[in-house]
């Protein structure tokens, strides 16, 4: 049985389109992410789901029961669904304890314990939520969507308020405790990183509309469109002809999947499928180097091809900072490199790339 099901719906505000015939099918084992930029509806895709707001038209369904549809408006509280907001929303009279178990019966207050534990707070029960930190209250406020046993969770941008090291491990807790728990769950998210690293499955909205969906790896991996592969990760999208599985473009010849038209394209590389070396590869061109960004795990170097084009390379940490792969001068701008796109390459045909 599905968690959640989404069918056709559509919402719109003052006669602007938010979401347009919008479909979605949520397992009961999995994580969802929903990815997309501000404005492309995921928020109000939650509050239709909880029951805030109304569709204007389409279908709703949890479990096996419909909660929305143009008959039928089953109220939040009865829909068995929880709930964390950005900022967490804690009451603040309440301590910690008192927050997770707000809504439980006296004879289940224990639970609120159980899930302190569960969620890393052992011995912060008494704790107010001004004493506590930001990711420590979006614990407390995830250990209160699980306390009613909800069908299904949902979460808005979790993770915006904390810093870059507290995302990582919040998002490692939070998927620890929603397997434990084995609870379904959506969580809505702008970070390309929180939607592959989180999620089961990533739907890339866009402008109201499901651009995409699938497992992470495959969205990563062979995204359906150019615009598709522009929201999971860096990307480097080339003119190309296409003839008998490879194609042609200013990297040279490069391979691609043999079922694909021959003809007009767009091949997409990703920077880790770029190679850079001093000395001459065969098959390789010319690049100068230009920026290079360093994150200590890896850089991002920029490269500008000798007719011009910029494309991007993804650099392990190790060559990033030994001199000796590029010849003794390191990656430096101005540097004078070869490259090569090595491995396979998704493409597709220009007149369906950007669709």
């Amino acid at each position: 049985m599905s968690a959640v099901e989404i069918r056709g719906v559509s919402k719109s505000y003052d006669g602007t389109a938010v979401l347009s015939d919008f479909t979605l099918t949520v397992a009961d084992t999995f994580i969802t992410a929903i990815l997309g930029p501000s404005g492309s509806g995921k928020t109000t895709l939650l509050r239709l789901i909880a029951g805030f707001d109304r569709p204007d038209a389409g279908t709703i369904v949890l479990g096996d029961h419909v909660v929305d549809d143009a008959r039928t408006h089953v109220r939040p509280e009865r829909r068995g669904i929880g709930y964390v907001p950005q900022d967490g929303a804690l009451f603040p009279h309440l301590d910690a304890i008192r927050n997770i178990g707000f809504g439980l019966d006296r004879g289940d207050r224990g639970r609120a314990r159980n899930l302190l534990d569960l969620v890393g707070l052992t011995g912060l029960g008494h704790r107010y939520p001004h004493e506590l930190s930001g990711g420590q209250q979006q614990r407390v406020a995830l250990a209160r969507a699980l306390a009613i046993r909800p069908k299904l969770v949902l979460l808005d941008e979790p993770f915006s308020s904390l810093d870059a090291s507290l995302r990582v491990s919040m998002r490692r807790d939070i998927a620890r405790v929603l397997a434990e728990t084995q609870t379904p769950s959506i969580i809505v998210t702008h970070d390309q990183d929180e939607a592959l690293s989180l999620a089961n499955q990533v739907v890339i909205l866009d402008e109201g509309h499901a651009l995409a969906h699938g497992s992470p790896a495959d969205l990563y991996r062979t995204p359906i469109s150019a615009a598709a592969a522009r929201y999971l990760g860096d990307a480097n999208l080339l003119s190309a002809v296409v003839d008998a599985g490879v194609a042609r473009c200013v990297l040279g010849v490069v391979q691609v999947g043999a079922d694909v038209s021959s003809g007009p394209a767009t091949v997409l590389v990703r920077p880790e499928q770029l190679h850079i070396s001093a000395a001459p590869i065969q098959g390789a061109v010319t690049a100068t180097i230009g920026s290079v960004d360093y994150y200590g795990h890896d850089s991002l170097a920029e490269l500008t091809l000798d007719d011009g084009t910029v494309v991007t390379a993804r650099l392990t940490a190790s060559a990033a900072i030994n001199s000796a792969a590029i010849g003794g001068g390191g990656i430096r701008r101005g540097n004078r490199v070869y490259v090569q796109a090595v491995g396979d390459m998704v493409a597709w045909p220009m007149n369906v790339c950007n669709s």
